[in-house]
């Protein structure tokens, strides 16, 4: 009988979900990045990615995050680090709010980083696809799902956290995905 895709599991990862080699595609993210280039996730074939929803304004989750997922990029040699994709959820994002954020927060020093911005119109099918809420703000900070997804270097998710993750978990399941 078939299983749908949300029902795999593969248990030798840690995330909160987890899926099996070749199961769930990672869904496209197009648009440009904090150098003002045009970026596409395909373009990382090969390279395991971490891929997450940001704020670059924000003063209370996603710096935790951050500093979180620096944290466990670290723990591995820089050569078997992913490529972190940050998709903006703030349309007041700039190339230079993101990049002070991706220092503050100790991503743009653990691996290469791509910041995905836009108008919220253009960025709405990837909040879509990757069932990510995005409200408005609250006290200056955009309410949203704060998901880390890790896609291996095939192009498939395989493990995700919500926010607040146990950085020991996202540790073990970077080098996995790295081996």
């Amino acid at each position: 009988a078939h299983r749908p895709a949300w029902a795999l599991r593969d248990r030798a990862l840690r995330g909160q979900a987890t899926w099996p080699a070749g199961a769930v595609a990672a869904p496209p993210i197009r648009g440009r990045d904090q150098m003002g280039r045009e970026f596409s996730l395909s373009s990382l074939r090969g390279r395991t990615v971490a891929i997450t929803f940001f704020d670059s304004h924000c003063h209370a989750e996603c710096p935790l995050e951050g500093r979180a997922l620096a944290s466990a990029e670290r723990t591995l040699p820089p050569a078997q680090r992913p490529v972190l994709v940050a998709v903006s959820v703030n349309p007041r994002d700039t190339p230079a709010s993101a990049r002070a954020a991706a220092r503050a927060w100790g991503l743009s020093q653990a691996a290469p980083w791509h910041w995905v911005m836009g108008k919220r119109a253009a960025l709405e099918p990837i909040y879509k696809a990757y069932h990510i809420y995005v409200g408005k703000a609250v006290s200056g900070d955009i309410q949203h799902t704060e998901a880390l997804i890790l896609v291996d270097r095939r192009g498939y998710e395989r493990s995700g956290y919500l926010w607040p993750f146990a950085t020991r978990f996202v540790t073990h399941d970077l080098r996995a995905l790295a081996g």
